[in-house]
């Protein structure tokens, strides 16, 4: 009976795995885009840093390579405490550079995150009708702004794109590779719900907002504490005003950022997202229930003689729609070179989406940048 009872339940979750897939795979269709014949208005770019000094020149000299007006371009460098040297390699990098702003962040306001405290200064400092945000470890193209502008009709309130963790050229490590993989594979599917008229999520290093967005709903401050800001402010958007938001695969608007670089630093990073899963839309609670049984079923199922002829048939049914997923995401964005790392991919998928429910059971505290944030309390506490 046991073992009818799992048959059952594992075919209705391939079934229903391999259908969420058929559904985003259908958010991917080429849709009609509504660009629009922009003007340039001022706009402003909101970078926190805070010990970025060995990302930073790469970064700082992508924004250099920015194809838009000096004069109606601002980029406000905020430098949140650091104690490396990142304050003297901005400050050398801008000094012949009229559009590049530095302001050292000495306010900070307990009921927010560090970074977000950091933006929030760069925000009050900026001058830009459009907000545009990346990270310090991040490479930005150089018709970022110009693309992003484009997009911007007048319901639009805000836009967001791809960031992926490497570029063609580069021969970093196949764990930076699958990491980036992982990147494309997850903001693919925050980028497909929403072009279904289904918003879960945008990444917070590459996105673009219109300030009178920013100021209607009050701005970071009054989202309060969350170290996931960027889901926070999607969701007062979607939740508190009229303003549309705009997903898109536009391949001139993906940023490149950098992967973790160990187990200890994936864990931290992984724990920040779930705390944001928490708070997400029916339809991504979904998501993440289908894809964390389809993961943890299958696998286990091959431990029961009278199951493994059916795992393993459900694992060939869910591995070919991530890969047919994958492919349609990676050709959209000019990455399909990442598509040979695919099955060191899946079982980097497997094997951490297996556990991805229970990491905050583990315990409520989250480590970023030398910060531990206590997720119940909102208190933090520097660290070494």
């Amino acid at each position: 009976m046991i073992i009818l009872i799992l048959k059952i339940s594992i075919i209705l979750i391939v079934f229903l795995y391999v259908n969420h897939i058929l559904f985003l795979l259908y958010g991917t269709r080429k849709l009609a885009d509504k660009t629009v014949q922009t003007v340039q208005p001022p706009v402003s770019v909101i970078i926190a840093a805070r010990n970025e000094a060995k990302n930073l020149p790469e970064c700082l000299a992508s924004l250099d390579r920015l194809n838009y007006p000096r004069d109606k371009l601002e980029i406000i460098l905020v430098d949140d405490q650091s104690n490396d040297a990142t304050a003297s390699i901005i400050q050398s990098f801008i000094k012949d550079k009229s559009c590049f702003q530095y302001h050292l962040n000495r306010q900070k306001d307990n009921s927010l995150t560090g970074k977000v405290n950091a933006v929030v200064a760069g925000i009050q400092h900026s001058q830009g009708k459009i907000l545009l945000f990346t990270d310090a470890d991040c490479i930005v193209p150089p018709n970022w702004i110009q693309t992003y502008l484009s997009y911007f009709g007048k319901e639009v309130g805000l836009v967001t794109a791809i960031t992926v963790l490497d570029s063609p050229d580069t021969a970093g490590p196949f764990w930076g590779k699958v990491q980036s993989l992982d990147w494309i594979y997850l903001l693919g599917i925050g980028v497909s719900a929403a072009r279904n008229g289904i918003p879960l999520s945008c990444v917070g290093n590459n996105f673009a907002l219109r300030r009178c967005v920013y100021e209607e709903i009050g701005g970071f401050a009054r989202l309060g504490f969350s170290v996931t800001e960027d889901f926070a402010l999607l969701n007062e958007i979607l939740t508190k005003t009229k303003w549309t938001v705009r997903f898109t695969f536009n391949k001139n608007l993906v940023v490149t950022s950098k992967p973790v670089l160990n187990l200890k630093e994936l864990f931290h990073q992984r724990k920040r997202w779930a705390t944001g899963s928490k708070f997400v839309r029916f339809f991504g609670k979904l998501l993440i229930i289908i894809g964390g049984l389809a993961h943890l079923l299958l696998p286990a199922s091959l431990f029961f003689t009278g199951l493994i002829p059916l795992g393993l048939g459900g694992l060939v049914f869910i591995g070919l729609a991530d890969f047919i997923f994958l492919l349609r995401i990676t050709s959209l964005i000019n990455r399909k070179d990442l598509l040979k790392l695919f099955p060191l991919f899946e079982i980097y998928y497997f094997l951490y989406t297996s556990v991805y429910a229970l990491i905050l059971l583990i315990n409520q505290k989250v480590h970023w940048k030398g910060v531990v944030y206590d997720l119940r309390t909102g208190q933090q506490e520097m660290v070494d």
